[in-house]
């Protein structure tokens, strides 16, 4: 009756085959069996953690032991475009009842109160009286089973049907049962699954990826390396017993950093291909550049359940802008870095797509910082011949976003930037003098603004040659140079970086001779450099050493200490051909030349 009532979902998977290898995840694992025996900690474990880094093999892992223990009530795993939203409870119900005769007993009641028919698709009503009915009557008889429940690959569930949000819902309704029946939950981190656990008191447990993997993550990697060339070396027994080398196993372990898909694709690659000392040197100089066509197509996957009916405008203009910047941005920094770009009127919210790239991008702290999960998404986001799904919907061209996020920094100078930033009472004390430099200058200098004024021309660099010139960007740099060049020295003095504005200057210079722009010689480089103040002629030798180390070591810059500056930087790298300002003046030296 319960079978043909319910009809659960029977997933046919061999779970001894899938578990993780032994010593692979034992940290993690001790830590949930611990969680498992805590009757003081939430009785819901959120697991959740990017795609590709062994969530599935730690699921069958926990069932495994489950079973040993004879506490696994039921487990159900979810399967790309296979499963639906009704199919969860009903499967779990009846699973949960093959476990103990009691709930057995307990759903036939629920079902034989609807008579002739159950609302499988009532998914509130199949909780309600299949799930938490049943429990709560047995929780005194069951207190010494301590039953569990798994769910994985929750995110894999087809998500347009209607009862889905419903489906979610009931997620955190099981806190409301008693402490010793425990719900483990893993997926990816998506963002409507985060949303109903908002605020709820869950264990949450992550595993680490890309540049946040620890030491036991790579340890684990490692470990799985040395498996699979092991396997490969009982296989083909012409295969030396010390290749791969330690160095080369750690190297592959750099390039995983977490993303264990990553790795078994690699090794797979190496096993199927002829020349495997060949190709195993080409992956580790490539890292995750390299092509296997099966990853993409994994990647591929990624992104059709993520940004199917969204718009690809958004797509490329939110993550070009992540995927290329030069430090992790905020929230907050992204929205000024598009608020020139981002489509409008569009379909979709910059917080809203956010939340929707959790799976490849982490939102972390207070400030909200955005970081792309694993190097390995940047590599074939940017690679036109890899990231070809649906033509180039995807697809970031690098020298276009570098383009929109030079002219977002030149504009965020433009509008911030303004003499005496920080409001200093003296412009003779030196940054290091200044009380509380720290706060004042995060006060007085947003996120965004510092990241403009450090990066701007590394953006600038990144933009391909054209033979058409870029009036945009001439024009920006024209305001910049004329308008804001001491606001912006002012700003890297205080920032502590003033190091990098020769370099920016020379970039600036290249980029301009290369375009063939109107701010050539003598508009300008003469605009940035002839006035040194009161009209006086500009002077390239003879300039006093204390000036410019006083704007070196970081004092409050003043009009003539900031275009000698300039001087120095403009006229001794381009016109006399030198590469670079010198960095240090000897304090024996007189005059800088």
């Amino acid at each position: 009756m319960l079978q043909d009532t319910l009809y659960p979902d029977f997933t046919t998977s061999d779970h001894l085959n899938l578990c993780c290898l032994d010593l692979t995840r034992k940290g993690l694992l001790s830590s949930i069996t611990a969680w498992l025996d805590d009757i003081a900690e939430p009785n819901v474990l959120w697991l959740c953690g990017a795609p590709g880094t062994g969530k599935t093999a730690i699921a069958w892992s926990l069932v495994a032991e489950l079973e040993r223990q004879q506490r696994s009530a039921g487990e159900f795993f979810f399967r790309p475009t296979q499963n639906w939203p009704s199919q969860l409870w009903c499967t779990l119900a009846y699973r949960m009842a093959k476990f103990h005769p009691a709930i057995k007993s307990e759903v036939y009641k629920a079902l034989k109160r609807e008579e002739s028919y159950f609302p499988r698709d009532d998914i509130q009503l199949t909780f309600d009286q299949l799930i938490a009915g049943p429990l709560k009557c047995l929780a005194t008889r069951l207190s010494s089973r301590s039953p569990v429940v798994l769910i994985d690959g929750l995110d894999q569930c087809t998500q347009g049907y209607s009862n889905w949000q419903a489906l979610l819902d009931t997620l955190p309704q099981w806190l409301n049962l008693p402490r010793h029946y425990k719900l483990i939950i893993i997926g990816r981190p998506q963002h409507d699954i985060a949303k109903v656990f908002e605020g709820k008191d869950i264990k949450r447990m992550e595993l680490l990826v890309g540049e946040d993997a620890d030491y036991y993550t790579h340890d684990d990697v490692r470990t799985y390396l040395n498996y699979r060339f092991a396997e490969m070396r009982k296989q083909d027994k012409s295969i030396s017993e010390y290749w791969p080398d330690y160095d080369a196993i750690s190297k592959l372990v750099t390039h995983t950093s977490g993303f264990f898909k990553w790795a078994a694709l690699a090794v797979d690659a190496i096993q199927d291909e002829g020349d495997r000392e060949r190709h195993l040197t080409t992956i580790i100089e490539s890292g995750t550049t390299t092509t296997f066509d099966s990853f993409d197509q994994y990647l591929e996957g990624i992104l059709r359940m993520v940004f199917d009916n969204y718009s690809s405008d958004a797509f490329r203009a939110t993550m070009g802008t992540i995927a290329l910047s030069k430090q992790p941005l905020t929230m907050e920094d992204l929205e000024h870095f598009l608020q020139h770009r981002f489509p409008s009127p569009s379909e979709v919210s910059l917080e809203d797509l956010c939340s929707r790239l959790l799976p490849i991008i982490s939102i972390e702290g207070e400030n909200n910082t955005i970081k792309i999960r694993h190097k390995a998404y940047k590599d074939y986001l940017i690679d036109s011949k890899r990231c070809t799904l649906r033509g180039d919907v995807f697809f970031i061209d690098r020298s276009k976003a570098h383009r929109k996020m030079t002219i977002s920094c030149l504009r965020i100078m433009q509008q911030g930037l303004k003499f005496n930033i920080c409001g200093l009472k003296s412009s003779y004390m030196m940054n290091d003098q200044v009380e509380d430099k720290s706060t004042l200058v995060n006060r007085c200098i947003p996120s965004y603004l510092a990241y403009a004024c450090q990066y701007w021309a590394d953006h600038l660099r990144g933009i391909a040659s054209s033979e058409k010139r870029d009036t945009d960007i001439v024009n920006l740099l024209r305001n910049f140079l004329n308008f804001h060049l001491l606001y912006w020295l002012e700003a890297l003095s205080l920032l502590s970086r003033s190091h990098i504005a020769s370099k920016s200057l020379l970039i600036a210079a290249e980029w301009l001779e290369v375009y063939g722009s109107p701010l050539s010689t003598p508009d300008g480089y003469i605009s940035c450099i002839s006035f040194t103040g009161h009209g006086q002629r500009p002077i390239f030798n003879g300039v006093r050493c204390k000036s410019v180390l006083s704007h070196l070591c970081g004092c409050h810059l003043s009009e003539r200490t900031s275009y000698l500056f300039v001087c120095l930087a403009v006229c001794t790298s381009i016109f006399s051909g030198l590469e670079a300002v010198p960095r240090s003046i000897s304090s024996d030296d007189q005059s800088v030349t």
